[in-house]
C-alpha cells in the first residue's frame, strides 16, 4: 500500500528492527519527507502490510527527472522471501527515469538484490555511513539504474 505521513511510526519501528547498531530514523524524520515543503521533492513510497503486520517498505523521492531510494528495509524474519524484490519492482514500474541509491559495501544481499534488477555501481562514497562510538564508517556505493 502507498506510504503516507501517518505511517511515520511505522516505518520508524521498521528501520529501527532493521539497523540495528547503525544509524536509526526516528518518527519525526519520516515525517518530515511528507511534511516539509522544501528540496525534497515528491516522496513516494510503499508499505508491505498483512493484515495488522508489517513487513517492510521502500522510501524514494522524485527530483525534476531522478529518482533516489531514501531508505530501504524488510524485517529480518522477512528477509528472503521476495518482499524486498516486490517492493524494488513495484518503484521501478512507478519510475521511468534514472534510479539512485546508496547502499553499505560490506551488504551484499541487498547488492545482489540491486544488480538482479538492472542497478550499476557508479564510485564508493568513503566513509559515508556512522557507525558506532569506535568503529570506523562505512564505505557505500553509488549505484543507478537507468530507465
Amino acid at each position: 500500500m502507498p506510504i503516507v505521513a501517518e505511517d511515520a511510526e511505522t516505518l520508524a519501528l521498521i528501520h529501527a528492527e532493521c539497523f540495528l547498531g547503525q544509524q536509526i530514523w526516528s518518527k519525526d524524520s519520516f515525517e518530515d519527507f511528507f511534511t516539509s515543503n522544501n528540496s525534497w521533492g515528491r516522496v513516494l513510497g510503499w508499505l508491505v502490510v498483512q493484515g495488522e503486520q508489517h513487513f517492510g517498505f521502500i522510501l524514494a523521492r522524485r527530483i525534476v527527472q531522478e529518482c533516489e531510494i531514501l531508505t530501504f528495509a524488510v524485517k529480518p524474519d522477512f528477509q528472503g522471501k521476495g518482499i524486498g524484490r516486490l517492493l524494488l519492482r513495484r518503484l521501478l514500474e512507478e519510475m521511468e527515469i534514472p534510479i539512485f541509491l546508496e547502499v553499505a559495501t560490506d551488504n551484499l544481499a541487498a547488492i545482489s538484490l540491486y544488480e538482479s534488477e538492472g542497478f550499476e555501481v557508479l564510485t564508493v562514497r568513503r566513509n559515508y555511513y556512522e557507525a558506532e562510538p569506535g568503529e570506523a564508517r562505512k564505505d557505500a556505493y553509488l549505484m543507478r539504474c537507468r530507465k
